[in-house]
């Protein structure tokens, strides 16, 4: 009885073991709108396999940790996949942020104003369900309705740049097996 235990615990440890070594899940694919290539039809196309995890995702720096925060509570993010919105509230999108503010050393930051060598970083993401098999028309849509600081001062005039913006980004969201 016990040999017989034994050996059913032998199993039960080695399928544990080998189980997810042949079922390993796939690396996301993590999407920024803006950094999707266009093709040679124009189009801008994510390939992902059937079951591959898919990230949504927006990023946005400035010099301060306050300007970066601030940014990211104002602004609205909107992701709408096959014609219907990821969030069924829009104002919802604040919770997709990482908070706190990370400070990373970026090379560029010598253009802000307080003559840091860190930027602070905040990003967006949201796991998408995955996607039946063929192609996945997809809107995204980042704006703010105020004027920002972002800390940086691009123009060299020794005042922080003012700025306001609307992104909108078409892409396909290709699933293939």
């Amino acid at each position: 009885m016990i040999k017989r235990a034994l050996h059913f615990l032998l199993i039960i440890v080695v399928l544990s073991l080998a189980i997810p070594a042949f079922g390993a899940s796939q690396e996301p694919v993590v999407i920024y709108p803006w950094q999707i290539p266009l093709n040679q039809n124009g189009e801008r196309v994510v390939t992902v396999n059937p079951g591959q995890p898919v990230v949504l995702g927006a990023n946005w720096g400035a010099c301060t940790r306050g300007l970066v925060t601030a940014f990211a509570v104002t602004s609205d993010i909107s992701y709408v996949i096959d014609g219907r919105p990821v969030l069924r509230n829009p104002r919802l999108d604040t919770l997709y942020w990482d908070f706190p503010p990370q400070a990373v050393t970026f090379p560029g930051a010598s253009a802000c104003v307080n003559k840091t060598t860190q930027v602070w970083t905040l990003t967006w993401s949201y796991d998408l369900k995955p996607l039946p098999v063929g192609d996945h028309p997809a809107h995204f849509t980042y704006q703010n309705d105020y004027v920002h600081i972002d800390g940086f001062d691009n123009d060299g005039d020794g005042k922080p740049d003012r700025f306001d913006f609307e992104l909108e980004v078409d892409f396909i969201i290709r699933v293939v097996e």
